[in-house]
């Protein structure tokens, strides 16, 4: 058997660039949405409206996001697929069975109103717009146990093909919606997002076909311990990565209980959705760096330097992109044109957004590690950044709101760079410690 040609950087950039676009169509949701409830009927109380019901139905499907970084570091036999496939359906059914008592009204009304500190005509337009989310958790864990399987067989421009039908739905019923019916802009957001994930789901189901099909019909496999997948390995592999995505959708959650007792709350919370959606349109490419890795470092992690290298310098480059568009007249033409906002949110989105500039760079590094780390099986350290930047996040917030006084979003801001340092900051060494031998090993 012929050894595999030395990995370059331009090998990285053509496998990461579907997932780059897939992630980069994925951002594109947060404009496209906030654009269609912003030409709506009260566009402060709708935009507050929508960005609770997200963030409670992010923290709801928490444990199946973990599903697409299993599936390309595992999904490679019969016996591997079938496992996480059985895996798969426990959770997206469990995750979408979650839902059921958040959309008891006491249940509700409780967590919005006591707990988040809503007023009522947002609270009233959250849970009516999170009753559309029901489907949401399910069909993201289906999608990204199949899109999983097609990255760890080298197919990734599939996972673009599939984000290209999910934002195609959601324009689709997003238009027909704003035009023929008289739904809140916030139900009319949900709405999208649901038609996308499912329409998604089937598509990738559909072109997963080849690679299912590979996978089921395959007779030999290695010979080694590595090849049997056991549930006590997977459950090993799994748990602390889905506890990491879960204090990360946490912080949605968080963020929003801090703003609701912050100056300016409703303002706050109208704004950070739109200076949210822009920052995570510029850096959201370098998610699919955890992939990238995953799949390209090597079974010794041999090539941990190129990737980091790569990350450097996507993460810079994306920073200049955001700096670039958050100081000159398309940032003004982005924020009062396309988004619609109104004076008095306008200046706070700007000031929210400068604020974000670093954020490229920082979740570049730590996405890679994060991949580095899973493929050197060290996913509790991945817990141990999501813990220390949760932490980081909430004191700043803390700090910032009850302190300071500040205004809400500026600080929400501030608080996830300060936790995305903290975070990077733990996972430097742990990272160091686990890929030195492959570099020594290199230079021997």
């Amino acid at each position: 058997m012929s050894a595999q040609p030395p990995l370059t950087l331009g090998r990285v950039f053509r496998f990461w660039l579907p997932l780059a676009l897939a992630w980069q169509m994925m951002a594109a949701e947060g404009p496209m949405i906030t654009g269609i409830i912003g030409r709506l009927p009260e566009q402060k109380f709708n935009l507050a409206a929508f960005g609770v019901a997200f963030a409670w139905a992010l923290f709801l499907e928490s444990p199946v996001i973990s599903l697409l970084s299993v599936s390309a570091a595992l999904c490679k036999d019969r016996q591997s697929f079938l496992k996480l496939r059985r895996f798969m359906w426990i959770l997206s059914i469990g995750t979408t069975l979650s839902m059921v008592p958040l959309l008891v009204p006491a249940v509700f009304n409780t967590l919005a109103q006591r707990l988040l500190n809503l007023p009522p005509q947002v609270s009233t337009l959250a849970y009516n717009a999170l009753w559309n989310m029901v489907l949401w958790p399910g069909a993201i864990g289906y999608r990204r146990f199949y899109q999983g399987a097609m990255i760890s067989h080298n197919l990734p421009h599939r996972v673009a093909q599939g984000t290209i039908v999910r934002m195609l739905s959601m324009a689709g019923i997003g238009l027909v919606l704003y035009f023929f019916s008289a739904l809140p802009g916030a139900t009319i957001g949900t709405a999208m997002l649901v038609t996308g994930v499912v329409c998604e789901a089937v598509a990738t189901r559909l072109m997963a076909r080849q690679v299912v099909s590979k996978i089921l019909n395959q007779t030999e496999r290695k010979q080694s311990a590595a090849a049997e997948l056991t549930y006590h390995t997977l459950f090993q592999l799994y748990l602390p990565l889905t506890l990491t995505i879960f204090l990360g959708m946490t912080i949605g959650p968080v963020t929003t209980f801090f703003l609701g007792h912050s100056q300016m709350a409703v303002e706050s919370l109208a704004v950070l959705p739109v200076s949210n959606s822009v920052v995570f349109f510029t850096y959201t490419s370098v998610i699919g760096m955890q992939e990238t890795s995953i799949v390209l470092a090597g079974e010794g992690l041999e090539n941990t330097a190129l990737l980091k290298r790569f990350a450097w310098i996507i993460g810079a480059a994306l920073c200049g992109v955001l700096g670039l568009f958050t100081f000159t007249a398309l940032g003004d033409f982005w924020l009062q044109k396309v988004c619609g906002l109104a004076p008095e949110l306008f200046w706070l989105a700007k000031l929210t957004l400068r604020i974000g500039i670093v954020m490229p760079l920082l979740r570049a590094w730590e996405c890679t590690q994060r991949g580095l780390m899973v493929k050197a099986g060290r996913t509790a350290t991945v817990t141990a950044a999501s813990v220390c930047e949760l932490i980081g996040i909430a004191g700043v917030l803390f700090a910032c709101i009850h302190r300071f006084e500040l205004i809400g979003a500026p600080s929400a801001q501030f608080a996830v760079a300060m936790g995305g340092c903290a975070a990077v900051g733990l996972l430097i060494p742990f990272t160091r410690n686990a890929t030195q031998p492959a570099i020594s090993a290199a230079h021997q």
